[in-house]
């Protein structure tokens, strides 16, 4: 569960960069 939201904070972070 811990790697899924990593992914999550990862992506949504380069998203609104």
């Amino acid at each position: 569960m811990t790697g899924y939201l990593l992914a999550l904070f990862e992506y949504v972070g380069e998203a609104t960069l």
